[in-house]
């Protein structure tokens, strides 16, 4: 006869709270809102959002001096944003303890539902992203050139021939070498957008790659963690709500497709090892290799790596390690065969890139010494401060708050299971080693680009060390009380994050593209067609705007934005003067690199003074004439025609045309061209 088990006593009832519980039940909630409010108004305050001068990055990355806004803003987070983590944690942990640790039990409950929907999670969270703050728009001059390439390979070419008037639309990323035209990146990356280019929205796979991110990550959890589940969920929430994976996947960049196969690749290595699989060892080489025409350095600065470590591993666990290194290897070479014969096809050397093609004798981007490009000596000590630098925003931007650095903290300080815990660690020291030898930093607005492939790792450690917080026996299960306050500090920092990092990094990034965007929405409103716009870039706002988009490989756009130079102005008029009208945008000279850019002239311009007979300009559409004002006139006057002027001995310089102000509050106009290299249309 089975034995009936024992009903469980009934909770007794609640004791009553005497008067100065009482008291401290409603003062602490009290108190703890003051201070957090506190340190909400301390962080505006320090980081003064008011001013149109928050965040101006970018003013010294060649030398990586760390700008004093960023480091207003990263102390702020450290301390301010810490401060208010802890105290709302223990308000939450007091108040909602139990059912927060209850939720967390219910999704670990059903891990693969649990998974889709943090996967979900994160691909709304990136659209959203690049839809209200990136506005789908480039944030760096790499994206642009990945478009150019893409419409290369929408042709069936990696390349075409130089055009005669390349020098009007000279890039450094571009090749224009050796009689060919094309782009300095890798072409995977690029073969990458080509389905969202195809339906008309060319960021459909880097916005895919951020649930794949956290699908990839909670596999590569499952299997290096085998002894909780716990880990791996930690990590793909994490990653599901990281700044810098939506960030980052709201761009065209070639790291979001890179972090992808660099995490599928040590998904497969690690399982290839653990089960002796020759199948997964061929596929951990083969995504590696195909890392390497998305980011070769990312590839080969990780693969290489955890590659030996897994030969060690497979070695010491006799797990057949000779026949697993071969099948990796036999992965690796279809990547290999395709990367060498690119090179070939584009700069007839299998060992010369097409970047190398690019760039000037003897400038090196690699080491240390002279020669580094911009004339900056790389050494040693800069180095290290880069390293330190990109490692702080790393840890930033992974979680919104100094959260993530409790991962890779713990296990160093030994909040661990087992020593092997620490070979979570090595990818990351291969990727630091590498770019410890690179000669600048990677663009940041949306988080250091070059180390987007570290944050499923990040997120692996610290839901690692938070899974040994709860339960450091493995076979016993998770201690209730631990599982409060982990559930109450995880809520904390993801309301602290949501709450502050995100909406301060979207205003910032969008400052960035939407002057980015203004000289082509400019041009789209003024209903400019068939026209070259001259593009003058304000020197000192570099950090605020890009160089004009590259031309279509054929120059067959409706609209080209060529450099001014007065070679340049003789070049173009002499192809298409008299079949295209012709434009100058300059960029207002007037503000200084601390205020946002505005681009307040845009109007017709004239041939050059050696063709001063040349058929008069077109007039300007309507939404151009000359004005003090933004309304515009019912019936704009007819332009008046060029007409050959007398030589006389002393030339009078022309009247430059009239500013056409865009946008409200206008401001002084740039400075007209040079004298001698135009001959503008007088309004």
């Amino acid at each position: 006869m089975t034995p009936t088990p024992a009903s469980a006593p009934a909770p007794g009832p609640e004791p009553e709270l005497g008067p100065r519980a009482r008291t401290l039940a409603v003062a602490l909630p009290a108190l703890l809102t003051v201070v957090m409010g506190s340190l909400l108004y301390g962080f505006v305050r320090l980081n003064q959002l008011q001013l149109d001068k928050f965040r101006s990055y970018g003013g010294h990355w060649t030398t990586d001096m760390l700008p004093l806004k960023e480091t207003q803003f990263f102390v702020a987070v450290a301390l301010l944003g810490s401060a208010f983590i802890f105290f709302l944690a223990i308000a939450l942990a007091r108040a909602v303890g139990r059912p927060l640790a209850g939720l967390g039990g219910v999704l670990t409950r059903r891990p693969g539902v649990t998974v889709a929907a943090l996967a979900g999670l994160a691909l709304l969270a990136t659209a959203l992203t690049s839809w209200l703050a990136i506005q789908h728009a480039p944030v760096l001059l790499d994206e642009m050139i990945y478009n150019f390439q893409a419409q290369l390979l929408e042709r069936g070419k990696l390349y075409v021939p130089l055009s005669d008037v390349w020098e009007a639309f000279k890039s450094g990323y571009l090749v224009q070498e050796k009689g060919i035209w094309t782009g300095i990146y890798p072409w995977g990356h690029v073969a990458a957008l080509l389905p969202g280019r195809a339906i008309g929205f060319a960021h459909l796979i880097p916005h895919l790659c951020a649930p794949l991110g956290v699908w990839l990550t909670y596999l590569l959890g499952k299997e290096l963690f085998d002894d909780d589940e716990d880990t791996a969920l930690l990590a793909a929430a994490v990653v599901a709500t990281s700044p810098f994976i939506a960030f980052t996947c709201g761009t065209l960049h070639n790291v979001t497709t890179s972090m992808v196969l660099v995490t599928g690749g040590l998904y497969a290595l690690v399982r290839a090892t653990r089960r002796s699989s020759l199948g997964f060892a061929v596929l951990a080489g083969l995504l590696f290799g195909l890392d390497l025409h998305s980011r070769p350095y990312n590839a080969v600065s990780i693969a290489v790596p955890a590659g030996l470590t897994a030969l060690v591993v497979a070695i010491k666990l006799k797990k057949r390690p000779l026949r697993l290194a071969l099948a990796f290897a036999l992965g690796l070479l279809p990547g290999i065969v395709l990367y060498l014969g690119i090179n070939q096809l584009v700069t007839g050397d299998f060992m010369k890139t097409p970047a190398e093609l690019s760039m000037k004798p003897g400038m090196k981007i690699f080491g240390f010494g002279e020669g580094i490009a911009h004339k900056i000596p790389h050494g040693p000590i800069l180095a290290f401060g880069k390293a330190g630098t990109n490692l702080m925003r790393l840890l930033l931007w992974t979680s919104g708050s100094l959260v993530a650095a409790l991962g890779v903290g713990g296990l160093l300080l030994g909040i661990r299971r087992r020593a092997a815990d620490l070979l979570l660690l090595v990818p990351l020291f291969g990727l630091f080693g590498f770019y410890y030898f690179f000669y600048t930093s990677p663009g940041f607005d949306t988080g250091p680009l070059y180390y987007l492939d570290a944050v499923p790792l990040l997120a692996l450690a610290l839901g690692r060390v938070v899974s040994v917080v709860m339960r450091p026996d493995a076979t016993q299960p998770a201690q209730p009380e631990r599982k409060r306050w982990v559930a109450a500090g995880a809520t904390a920092a993801l309301v602290f994050s949501l709450l502050v990092w995100w909406p301060i990094q979207g205003l910032a990034i969008n400052k960035v593209t939407d002057n980015t965007l203004l000289p082509y929405r400019a041009v789209d409103a003024a209903g400019i067609h068939d026209a070259v716009v001259w593009f003058s870039m304000n020197p000192w706002r570099r950090s605020w705007s890009l160089p004009a988009r590259p031309p279509q490989p054929d120059l067959g756009d409706d609209v080209l934005f060529a450099a001014y130079s007065p070679s340049n102005a003789v070049m173009l008029w002499q192809k298409w003067g008299g079949k295209k009208k012709f434009y100058k945008l300059m960029f207002d000279r007037s503000s200084t690199w601390l205020k946002p850019g505005r681009y307040d002239d845009l109007a017709p311009y004239g041939p050059p003074a050696q063709y001063p007979g040349w058929a008069p300009q077109q007039p300007a559409p309507a939404g151009l004439m000359p004005g003090p004002t933004a309304p515009m006139p019912p019936t704009p006057p007819t332009p008046t025609p060029l007409t050959t002027p007398t030589p006389t001995p002393t030339p009078t310089p022309p009247t430059p045309p009239d500013r056409v102000p865009i946008g409200p509050d206008p401001v002084p106009g740039p400075e007209p061209l040079p004298p001698e290299a135009d001959s503008p249309v007088a309004p």
